[in-house]
């Protein structure tokens, strides 16, 4: 969310403001500006796309203008979740990660479709490499009984990290039986990763 320069105009007056402007609600906070709609590649963290409208502008409406079409995956909140997104995916030959919102009967964190974890993951859908908190909220102790204890950073902490900082790492708490620089190969193996993010 981006505030504009101008007032917001009063209901008396409808002349101020700016008229490229509009008003929303974000943490229960009223804004008056603009949205920037952001298409960022995971492997570079290059932003691919942006665009600008009034903050009224829903993220699902700016869905085909900074998604282009030539991405292996694309992956997106739940605002995002419709069936013309899903189908548009389709049509351009890209994974669907897009989180699906919960229909009336569906458990709140409904997973992502099958295949597009294994894309992402590498890992067989079911396995526990494939979980979400496996890679990204990683055990780093143990408390009472089997209660575990995790990160909350979501930051990926690659085995080399890990090692050097003297704290757990993804991959090791699964495979512990292993070495980091086995680890370090495997992750530069990910085509849809880049390999100097995953040795350092």
């Amino acid at each position: 969310m981006l505030q504009a320069a101008r007032r917001a105009p009063a209901k008396a007056d409808k002349t101020g403001g700016d008229d490229d402007a509009g008003y929303a609600v974000k943490k229960g906070q009223p804004h008056y500006g603009y949205k920037a709609h952001v298409a960022v590649d995971e492997t570079h963290t290059l932003i691919r796309q942006v665009t600008l409208t009034a903050a009224n502008v829903h993220d699902s409406q700016e869905f085909e203008n900074v998604v282009r079409g030539d991405e292996a995956m694309v992956m997106a909140d739940k605002a995002n979740w419709s069936k013309a997104q899903s189908e548009w995916c389709g049509v351009h030959g890209v994974v669907n990660g897009i989180f699906r919102k919960p229909s009336r009967g569906q458990k709140l964190a409904q997973r992502p479709h099958a295949a597009t974890i294994a894309v992402h993951t590498h890992h067989q859908p079911d396995s526990v490499g494939s979980q979400c908190v496996a890679c990204h909220m990683t055990i780093i102790a143990k408390t009472r009984g089997d209660v575990n204890v995790r990160r909350h950073t979501f930051r990926f902490v690659s085995p080399a990290l890990g090692e050097s900082s003297q704290i757990p790492n993804a991959c090791h708490v699964c495979h512990a039986d292993k070495t980091t620089a086995w680890a370090t190969d495997a992750l530069k193996t990910w085509q849809d990763r880049s390999p100097w993010r995953v040795a350092k």
